[in-house]
């Protein structure tokens, strides 16, 4: 358990829970170290494992979204304990219509009846599907016929309840709910049926080519195709083609050469803006992306697909993206690499930061072989063909100005580092750091605030403090994330970053060690002879040379451990980590006892533990208590539970009782529980100190 961090613990916990063996669910609760939260619980509802929920709600573990979970995984056996236990008075979940959406969006048609006649307020709720439909739909309910399985009571909005059919269930489950355009079929005459009759034989359930629908119902119906687009059913492009089918033909004014999912003003028409977004987290992405191009789509210049296939590790469906749109907006390849980062997908990473002739390594090669070779491009090279996609420009062409939106470069952000730093991914840390740094070196003349000349003043001094800060929060980030290694390679990489040289002629050294947020040292030398030669300052993710007359000189980089890189190793719950940091680095640990108030809120009383072990020191004056009670500045840790507490007092933590007191009457929820535990512990210490003076 040393290096695991306190995610991985609780994942370990969850795992054990959804196994359904209890016998192991006890083992690793004492190894872990953890209270029982909500994520445990379902886990073992989306397992079905419904004695696992049992013992865990006599011990007191809270449902949270257990319902939900179950209803999506189809146990109806789970689904009904739960709804039963919290009828008796115990811990489970009531019924909800986000527990029958589940349920509809995993397909189980049956289990969303049950919950949705669960929600009925009265005998008669159930009975005018139509009113029904019209209550809780606006606009998009009007076109809807009665129901014809699922008893959607008004709690249930018939928007969200055709958007979960069109993601879970099958074309006729999606029929049976919207029956598209057969009553208007009547009252048509011969053209419109026979133009619905077309849509019927390619799609599969009828069509409305001579419907009149408001504005609102062709944007919902537009809306379930882009859901249907990433529905997990086979018959997913059978569902896309008959909804799309019941839509009427756009007037001339909307009537594009390019294609019904191409607008001139680089954007998309209708619900290709979606279909992309809804298709990108499947395993098949590029398949479905192909079979969009080839019927006239393309994502829009602000795709959220493209961050929805970096999350999910897809490399081919981001070069697909990518190929299908060159000029993708810098904003949403940003956004894409963030959520490659998050999920420490170092292809990905490399592809979006070279990709339109920014610096990055192997990603431009990367970027341009997705423009060549994958198979979405042939889809494109059609769409081309029929004047679906402006041909990019020649490279020497003065009559067409470049496009300087695609060859923009990405740069490393904070936001980046940040995110991969805290969810330990080691490899994809290292990327960004290099690629900045090598980014930094490639930029000679950067922008001023990326840079400051040595010349003796304090603005050098201050851009100094701001890389040393920058590089503090990096290691806070990378301690809370759990590698030992990353923190070792940072230290050693800042610790080559001072240096000295000697130079012949004359001038003063300019040293650069730039975030490409932000910040730099700098270094300067004099005097002497000999080639020139010299290290400057040198952050974590810079560097720079210094020369000049004489021995140049530089600055250490600035990297250090401090009192927040421990209190943020706390947080992450790595006993591995935390011992580095002590043991070996002899970093500050403060002075309050802020990480057993981090460790604390998080419910990690192993952690608590390793802290006391190494000595971690407490406030004497009993402010650690007061934190752990409430926390102000914690941001989300704000409080510690009732166990948590008595596990500090039972450690001997000062108090400052009319702080704690005071403290506990500002958490609002459960304040009475903990005002009562502190008066109990407050007489006992009176009492021990009483016969320790008596004694005496």
């Amino acid at each position: 358990m040393r290096p695991l961090t306190l995610h991985q613990r609780r994942q370990l916990l969850a795992a054990t829970a959804a196994s359904g063996v209890i016998a192991n669910l006890e083992v690793a609760l004492r190894a872990t170290g953890l209270l029982l939260t909500p994520d445990v619980m379902e886990a073992a509802a989306g397992a079905g494992a419904t004695h696992v929920c049992d013992w865990l709600r006599r011990r007191g573990a809270a449902a949270g979204t257990a319902l939900h979970v179950a209803a999506a995984a189809g146990h109806r056996a789970t689904c009904e304990w739960l709804v039963r236990s919290t009828a008796d008075g115990g811990c489970g979940a009531n019924p909800s219509p986000t527990a029958a959406l589940a349920a509809l969006r995993g397909g189980h048609t049956a289990l969303a009846a049950w919950l949705m006649r669960l929600l009925q307020p009265a005998p008669d709720g159930s009975g005018d599907g139509a009113a029904t439909a019209d209550g809780g739909g606006g606009e998009a309910g009007q076109l809807l016929l009665p129901a014809g399985q699922l008893p959607a009571p008004a709690s249930v909005p018939r928007f969200l309840l055709l958007t979960a059919v069109a993601e879970g269930c099958d074309l006729a489950t999606l029929q049976q709910q919207l029956p598209g355009a057969e009553p208007a079929q009547q009252g048509e005459g011969e053209a419109a049926a026979s133009s619905s009759s077309s849509g019927s034989s390619s799609g599969g359930g009828g069509g409305g080519a001579g419907r009149s629908l408001s504005v609102g119902q062709c944007l919902s119906l537009e809306h379930y195709a882009a859901t249907a687009a990433g529905s997990s059913t086979p018959d997913w492009r059978e569902k896309v083609v008959w909804l799309l089918s019941l839509l009427p033909p756009p007037p001339p004014c909307r009537s594009q050469p390019t294609g019904p999912g191409y607008s001139e003003a680089g954007g998309d028409a209708g619900s290709s803006i979606c279909m992309f977004r809804m298709a990108a987290a499947r395993p098949d992405a590029v398949e479905r992306f192909a079979w969009l191009a080839a019927r006239g789509y393309r994502p829009s210049r602000s795709s959220l697909g493209l961050s929805a296939a970096a999350r999910a590790g897809n490399v081919e469906a981001v070069r697909c993206l990518l190929s299908l749109r060159p000029d993708m907006q810098l904003s949403a390849r940003a956004a894409a690499a963030q959520a490659a980062a998050e999920g420490g997908h170092v292809a990905i990473l490399a592809m979006l930061h070279g990709y339109g002739g920014g610096s990055g390594g192997s990603g431009g090669a990367d970027a341009d072989a997705a423009a060549k070779g994958n198979t979405c491009c042939d889809a494109d090279e059609a769409a081309k063909g029929e004047g679906g996609a402006a041909e990019p420009e020649a490279p020497g062409d003065p009559s067409r100005p470049p496009d300087r939106r695609r060859h923009f470069p990405l740069p490393v952000s904070r936001d980046q580092l940040m995110v991969a730093a805290k969810a330990g991914h080691v490899a994809a840390v290292r990327w960004l750091v290099q690629a900045a740094a090598e980014a930094a070196a490639a930029q000679p003349f950067a922008p001023a605030s990326h840079y400051v000349q040595a010349q003796g003043d304090g603005h050098g001094r201050s851009q100094l403090q701001h890389q040393r800060y920058l590089d503090t929060q990096l290691a806070g980030w990378v301690a809370e994330g759990g590698s030992v290694g990353l923190l070792r390679w940072l230290a050693e990489r800042a610790g080559a970053g001072g240096g000295a040289g000697a130079g012949a002629g004359a001038g003063a050294g300019v040293g650069v060690g730039t975030w490409p947020w932000g910040g730099a040292g700098a270094g300067a030398g004099a005097g002497g002879s000999g080639p020139e030669a010299g290290n400057s300052s040198r952050g974590l993710v810079g560097g720079g040379d210094g020369g000049g007359v004489g021995s140049g000189g530089g600055g250490g980089g600035g990297f250090r451990f401090t009192a927040g890189t421990f209190m943020a190793a706390a947080r992450g719950g790595s006993e591995a980590v935390l011992d580095y940091l002590a043991a070996e680095c002899g970093c500050d640990m403060g002075q309050d006892g802020e990480p057993y108030a981090l460790a604390g809120a998080n419910g990690d009383l192993r952690t608590l533990a390793v802290l006391r072990r190494l000595s971690c020191p407490w406030s004497a004056g009993g402010r650690t208590l007061t934190l752990a009670v409430w926390w102000p500045a914690g941001g989300s840790f704000t409080s510690c539970a009732p166990p948590v507490l008595r596990w500090l007092l039972a450690a001997g933590v000062p108090a400052d009782w009319a702080a704690a007191r005071r403290a506990a009457r500002r958490r609002g929820h459960g304040a009475e529980e903990v005002l009562a535990l502190l008066a109990e512990a407050e007489a006992e210490a009176r009492a021990a100190a009483e016969a320790a003076v008596a004694g005496f």
